[in-house]
């Protein structure tokens, strides 16, 4: 008999039908438990649930493929969406199937689309009642699956077994404070949900997901893994969370409600097992790179701790302990959070047992702190801090004791501070007075307060005299007026500085308070650099008074590159001019005041000009110079010549220096006018207006009126030199006849290939009851010759008048 069924088409068949029945299946059934599906998941979420096309497939797996899929919100909670997933895969119990009943095997949610899987956990502040609870999204989820989802509807709970699988794969999971959503948000998050085949078997849990942020480029940093397994029978989890390095920020947020302000990475591992009212925890964790906000991570090795505590996931506490490396462990910590799914109430405690605080200088800098890199501190630390926030503003609480510390830096002695005390009470740090000695014996003493809700920070420091350069590198981080500025010498004194609340800077008091330094100090053989003197201005003694209008120095007896001077300063903050001086000279040279004065009148090298191109950069100190003050000397040698009883007034604005009001004499001889130094060039150029009366000369008296002009410095402000204007004379010895009783006239006085030229016009001169007119010049000789004519009589004479000889008569 001929067989017709053979395996081969057997197989075949089974092949046509199988794929009959995929193509035509899910449109024949279309619709035909669109409706049972959505109610059941309205029932059992407890939600408005919308979705789209639903359809039964039998390939990859059999089940219904539900697209589309929107879970609503519970209304007191927001309006968005708790989820947006792209495909629900539906599957049904087959055993349930064959017995008749209609349930669920598992739960897929997919993406087939390339929409995404997207979750919202939502913590909000008050409910719609006005209690003032918090409380997350997810927790009327949590009550159903601990009562059951038939208790929500009055049907019978089903039993654990019928608990169906839950897997997802690539979703995202977003965290929103209110109707603010957070930056940070998990990742790929995989969850995996596996209930035993056996009642009351272990209920197998998967969670991995990477942490990320939407203020971030790239898509993740650090993941973490946990796998355990849940155990109905006597409530009991068992769990292994692994995290990788992430953000501590993006930790503590989740605890915090909001973004912290508290950078650095994190990682570890844990071993969480026991019932669910009592979950013990063991484990390691690693923090590192702490730093502020706008500081660069700073790198280096973490900090390892070895944790453990107890976790009540009923009652929603969390205890946790960590130490750190040693026995005994110089190091630990406590933690504890209670309502950690409502509205947190946290404490944190550190103790110290002579923990090293040389890292405290680096963590400082990490938050911003512009700290010297050179500068180190030694020591040991003990006591607790303590930090808390339960209701309102976090406290601190808790001392710590500083002993045998030694700060230091390049360049500069250590000081040693044998104790300090530093108290945390409240909001508030602070540090106890406390005396710094430096290596001669030395001592000043601080003491401070810092308010962190406030922002509000003072300190003090006082000494009865301490060398300068003990604080030098320290008191300019600060920018402690004047002690910061200088190099050496010694102080005396207190100073306060004192930054106000934030909440009193914004007060509109008028004037609003402001940050700043005050105090009175006496300074003794101190050296402050200034960029317009050559050498420091060493001052042998002064009084300085530092309020919050500026500074000021009295009784000042200074030198500078050996010029001696005494008088006052007062640097008036917002002023037009806000350096005022007033200086006394007791004896000075024009030559001594050019050298102290070098970087201020020779700014440039032959070599800064050409590589600027004949422009000479001035220094931002010379750009921002605004001055104003008075300058007497009682002698002052200008060309080898002492001119007594200066006095002027300076105004200094930037690169054009103003002597107004200028007196002096010149031995019997009184001089009066200005002079303006213009300083943008590669050398200065000097403009004098002024006259001279009473000189005496060749018997008689000159007086002169008119301007000068040069430029340079040395012997080049007598080359460069040129004035003009007008003279009359009186009683002037000058000829080997008869004495000129007058003479007047323009003259105008340049060099000329290093030969001085004087040439005199409408020269008038009286003579013995003559009137003689002309004019006189000098020669390539030296000689000066003198042509003048009485109307009908000409003269003419010659001699050297610029080296005091009497003119002759030219034959």
């Amino acid at each position: 008999m001929r067989r017709y069924l053979t395996w081969r088409r057997a197989l075949a068949a089974a092949i046509v039908v199988i794929a009959v029945t995929a193509y035509f299946v899910p449109t024949i059934t279309e619709g035909w438990y669109r409706d049972r599906l959505l109610k059941a998941l309205e029932d059992g979420l407890g939600r408005k649930v919308e979705i789209g096309q639903t359809r039964f497939r039998l390939l990859p797996t059999p089940g219904f493929a539900i697209s589309d899929v929107r879970i609503g919100e519970d209304p007191s909670i927001g309006q968005e969406p708790a989820a947006y997933v792209d495909t629900l895969v539906a599957r049904p119990a087959l055993l349930a199937l064959l017995a008749g009943r209609f349930q669920l095997g598992s739960v897929s949610l997919e993406d087939d689309t390339g929409s995404g899987i997207s979750l919202n956990l939502t913590r909000v502040d008050s409910d719609a009642s006005g209690t003032g609870a918090v409380r997350w999204n997810f927790s009327t989820l949590t009550s159903r699956a601990v009562s059951g989802a038939g208790a929500a509807t009055g049907l019978p709970t089903a039993p654990p077994t019928a608990f169906p699988a839950i897997h997802m794969s690539g979703g995202r999971v977003n965290f929103k404070f209110g109707d603010t959503k957070s930056i940070f948000y998990l990742l790929d998050t995989d969850v995996d949900i596996s209930p035993s085949p056996t009642p009351n078997g272990p209920l197998k849990i998967t969670v991995e997901g990477q942490p990320a942020r939407t203020d971030r480029r790239s898509r993740g940093f650090g993941s973490f893994v946990a796998k355990g397994e849940w155990h109905p029978a006597d409530h009991a989890l068992e769990l292994d969370v692994k995290m990788e390095k992430s953000e501590l920020s993006d930790v503590l947020s989740l605890f915090e409600g909001g973004q912290s302000t508290l950078l650095g990475t994190i990682s570890g591992d844990a071993h969480l097992a026991g019932p669910m009212s009592k979950i013990g925890i063991t484990g390691r964790l690693n923090v590192g790179d702490l730093h502020g906000w706008n500081q660069l991570p700073p790198g280096g090795a973490a900090w390892p701790f070895t944790i453990g505590g107890v976790l009540n996931g009923p009652g929603q506490t969390l205890e946790l302990v960590a130490y750190g490396a040693g026995k005994p462990a110089p190091l630990g910590a406590r933690f504890s959070v209670a309502d950690y799914l409502g509205r947190p109430k946290w404490a944190a405690s550190i103790s110290l047992d002579g923990v090293p605080v040389a890292p405290l200088t680096g963590m400082a800098r990490n938050f911003g702190i512009a700290l010297p890199a050179d500068l180190t501190l030694e020591g040991v630390a003990q006591g607790t801090i303590g930090y808390s926030a339960t209701i309102g503003v976090p406290e601190m609480h808790g001392q710590v004791r500083v002993s045998n510390a030694m700060l230091a830096a390049q360049g500069t002695p250590p000081l040693k501070i044998a104790q300090a005390d530093v108290t945390f009470a409240g909001s508030s740090i602070a540090l106890s007075p406390t005396p710094i000695v430096n290596d001669a014996g030395e001592s000043a003493a601080i003491d401070g307060h810092y308010d962190t809700v406030s922002g509000e920070f003072q300190v003090s420091l006082t000494s009865t005299g301490m060398s300068i350069a003990s604080l030098r590198r320290q008191v300019s981080v600060a920018g402690a007026p004047l002690l910061g500025l200088a190099t050496a010498g010694i102080w005396s004194g207190s100073l306060r500085y004192e930054h106000p609340a934030a909440s009193a800077a914004s007060s509109g008091a008028t004037p609003p308070p402001t940050s700043g330094w005050t105090g009175d100090i006496h300074l003794k053989d101190t050296d402050i650099p200034f960029e317009a003197f050559a050498q420091p201005i060493h001052l042998v003694e002064a009084d300085a008074t530092i309020d919050d209008t500026g500074a000021a120095l009295k009784r000042v007896s200074l030198t500078v590159a050996g010029i001696e001077a005494n008088g006052e300063y007062r640097y008036e903050t917002g002023a037009a001019h806000p350096h005022r001086f007033r200086i006394s000279l007791p004896s000075a040279s024009a030559e001594d005041l050019e050298a102290a004065l070098t970087p201020t009148l020779s700014r440039a090298n032959i070599l800064t000009y050409a590589f600027n191109f004949g422009r000479v950069p001035a220094p931002d100190w010379l750009r921002n110079m605004h001055a104003e003050g008075t300058i007497q000397a009682v002698s002052l040698g200008l060309a080898g010549m002492p001119v007594t009883n200066l006095r002027t007034t300076v105004i200094w604005d930037g690169m054009d220096v103003s002597l107004t009001g200028l007196t002096g004499r010149v031995a019997d001889a009184g001089f009066t006018g200005g002079v303006l130094i213009h300083l943008a060039g590669r050398q200065p150029r000097y403009e004098i207006n002024g006259s001279l009366s009473g000189f005496a000369w060749q018997g008689g008296t000159l007086t002169a009126k008119g301007t000068l002009r040069t430029s340079g410095m040395g012997t080049d402000l007598l080359r460069n030199l040129k004035a003009e204007g007008t003279f009359t004379g009186r009683k002037l010895e000058v000829a080997t006849l008869n004495p000129w009783d007058s003479v007047e006239g323009k003259f105008d006085f340049a060099f000329a290939n290093a030969i001085p030229r004087l040439r005199l016009s409408t020269l008038t001169i009286q003579s013995a009851g003559t009137k003689w007119t002309g004019g006189a010049e000098t020669q390539d000789s030296g000689q000066m010759v003198v042509k003048v004519a009485d109307g009908s009589r000409h003269m003419e004479a010659s001699g050297a008048l610029l080296r005091g000889e009497a003119l002759k008569l030219v034959p």
